[in-house]
């Protein structure tokens, strides 16, 4: 029987931030929910999570509106190296060392 495969969805933050990378210039949330059409708490939790990863950057006015901005892609540290692959030369993965359970309990340590 063939799997039924379901057609993948963007994911709220890559949304957001093609967004914001196509209008290249800065944007508040209402811009935002508008050219995205998700609600306020959709676009803020997109908004920070991008934030916490330096894809886009954020000034806020003196009124409190905060202004959201894409960052060039080179400083956006979403993209993650598999373990064990440095400059694509793949290094084996090394066990965690064993701890005897029995040596910490004869030494007095509870």
């Amino acid at each position: 029987m063939a799997k039924d495969y379901r057609p993948r969805v963007p994911t709220q933050c890559s949304v957001v931030l093609e967004v914001l990378r196509k209008t290249d210039d800065f944007v508040n949330y209402a811009m935002l929910m508008q050219a995205t059409g998700y609600s306020v708490m959709q676009v803020s939790a997109a908004c920070h999570n991008l934030r916490k990863h330096n894809a886009i950057g954020v000034e806020v006015a003196p009124d409190g509106t905060g202004w959201w901005y894409a960052l060039p892609p080179e400083y956006d540290n979403r993209t993650y190296v598999l373990k064990g692959v440095v400059d694509g030369i793949e290094r084996p993965n090394r066990k965690p060392r064993k701890l005897k359970h029995s040596t910490h309990l004869k030494r007095g340590h509870v």
